[in-house]
């Protein structure tokens, strides 16, 4: 097993920054191999980039594989262990700041949110390996800072993507009621039986069709 973790300070420093990276790497480990049952004082976000392993918080156990990632929040004790089978490679960034707990917000990821996905190329993998690197060479804070926003950057589309998705194959009540209607076309279609699938009162099936149609749903000429 090999493992190359690079800080950029001796310890936490104290400071107020927006966004302050502390450290990065990345390993290949071994069968089993586990690792937590800690906790810090900072985030860190892992992404694998091949095999597979588990990630256990204090709630849930998460079963992941190449292209997935996962964030370890402050103060939560972890434990992330590489399959026996098909163990995993992984990378790593380290970091605070005032600024952090938004930029995640904006990725969808929280305590309660901390799994992503993301396997259009190796663009994850690379800012982070950037940011490795320049931790070991000329240590420019602002081009690692750059790489740690480009990072973020990406999760933060791919969650935006997520969104736009979900929100296109959501229906509005009067979309489920123009399906219902044309479904049972050769039924009976009382209002009463429209609110029932609904899952609404008679009075707000009425408002829905006044508002999108002009009339009352007794009016409809058949669809």
């Amino acid at each position: 097993m090999f493992v190359h973790d690079q800080y950029l300070y001796p310890e936490k420093p104290d400071t107020d920054d927006d966004v302050v990276v502390f450290h990065s790497g990345f390993c290949s480990t071994r069968p089993n191999y586990t690792y937590g049952k800690d906790s810090r004082d900072y985030y860190l976000i892992h992404y694998v980039t091949k095999g597979k392993g588990t990630y256990e918080t204090g709630k849930q156990k998460y079963h992941l594989s190449a292209y997935d990632g996962f964030l370890i929040t402050p103060g939560n004790t972890i434990i992330h262990t590489a399959d026996a089978v098909d163990p995993w490679d992984v990378c790593w960034v380290a970091f605070f700041g005032r600024k952090v707990k938004s930029l995640l917000q904006a990725a969808g990821l929280d305590e309660n949110n901390l799994i992503f996905h993301y396997e259009e190329d190796d663009f994850l993998e690379k800012c982070i390996k950037n940011i490795y690197n320049e931790s070991r060479t000329t240590v420019n804070i602002a081009t690692i800072t750059g790489y740690f926003y480009l990072f973020m950057g990406k999760l933060i589309e791919i969650h935006q993507i997520k969104k736009a998705e979900k929100k296109a194959l959501k229906h509005s009540p009067f979309d489920d009621a123009r399906i219902y209607i044309y479904r049972n076309i050769r039924n009976q279609i009382s209002v009463e039986s429209l609110a029932r699938y609904l899952n609404l009162d008679i009075s707000q099936v009425y408002r829905i069709f006044k508002k999108n149609t002009g009339l009352s749903p007794c009016s409809l000429p058949p669809w």
